[in-house]
């Protein structure tokens, strides 16, 4: 028998000695059962260092533009802001109607209470109404002489 160091060359060795021995190999017995586990590599160490940061990496796609939003509350009122310049004087209107100022009623009112006027009617003619109060009564005529 060859000597040989690869168990590849070893195992094609007892092929071919199966093949042309027959009697000299029995059937293959069952598998005997698994050895016990050998002992651990030892403890783990301490965990190292974090490493740096990698790359940024390349920007996806934007997305479509979602739906507009319900309108927030209205403001407050800001400031009102400078008067603007006076502008052009306009055509002049036509020349209106001249009204007509007639004395309406003149009535006394009680003494010690405050005259009132007032205008009625329509343009172009107009009523001014008094109310005049009573004035105090003056002393009793005597005999003439």
């Amino acid at each position: 028998m060859n000597c040989c160091n690869d168990d590849e060359q070893i195992l094609q060795m007892i092929e071919r000695n199966k093949r042309s021995c027959r009697p000299c190999f029995g059937p293959t017995g069952a598998t005997g059962p698994t050895g016990p586990t050998g002992p651990s590599g030892g403890p783990t160490g301490p965990t190292g260092p974090t490493g740096p940061i990698g790359l940024t990496g390349l920007t996806g796609a934007t997305g479509p533009t979602g739906p507009t939003g319900p309108t927030g509350p209205t403001g407050p009122t800001g400031p009102t802001g400078p008067t603007g310049p006076t502008g052009a004087t306009g055509d002049t209107g036509p020349t209106g109607e001249t009204p007509t100022l007639l004395i309406g009623t003149v009535s006394t009112g009680a003494p010690n209470t405050e005259a009132l006027a007032s205008i009625t009617g329509t343009a172009p003619t107009f009523y001014l109404n008094l109310t005049i109060p009573q004035g105090p009564t003056g002393p009793a005529a005597g005999p003439a002489a």
